[in-house]
């Protein structure tokens, strides 16, 4: 086993010095976390919208808002990076970023109720898609 999963290579560090190996697997490994935590929380954020009073439309934005994001931040992430000269930070403050708004989607019951409750969930999680959007480029060219 251990030898076809050297030969399957999935960190893709072969030819790579081994200086950087260790860093690129514990990268790809981030990643794997990374996506796992998108994988427990996104499939919920409609129905936690929903549960907190949020109507149709408001539902529809929110959907709408991660889309949007999604084509706008990555542009401003990639020139934030180039600005820096560096990669690694972009990458780590948008998603320390991504989870700090998370959390603030998940205390906002705790801190209002009705419509300023749901204003401040979808907020927090357009918050969300526009962190994860801008830390994409620099992420992506870091593999």
């Amino acid at each position: 086993m251990r030898r076809w999963w050297h030969s399957v290579d999935p960190y893709v560090v072969r030819g790579v010095p081994q200086a950087y190996r260790k860093g690129m697997v514990l990268f790809w490994w981030y990643g794997v976390f990374i996506s796992m935590a998108s994988a427990f929380v996104d499939p919920y954020v409609t129905l936690y919208a929903l549960a907190m009073g949020a109507t149709r439309l408001q539902v529809g934005s929110l959907a709408s808002a991660a889309s949007f994001f999604g084509m706008l931040m990555p542009i401003p992430g990639a020139r934030w990076a180039a600005r820096l000269g560096r990669r690694k930070p972009v990458v780590l403050i948008s998603f320390g970023l991504r989870f700090v708004a998370l959390l603030v989607a998940l205390l906002a019951p705790l801190l209002t109720t009705g419509q300023v409750l749901v204003l401040l969930i979808m907020a927090a999680f357009a918050a969300r898609a526009a962190f994860l959007h801008l830390g994409t480029s620099p992420w992506t060219s870091l593999a």
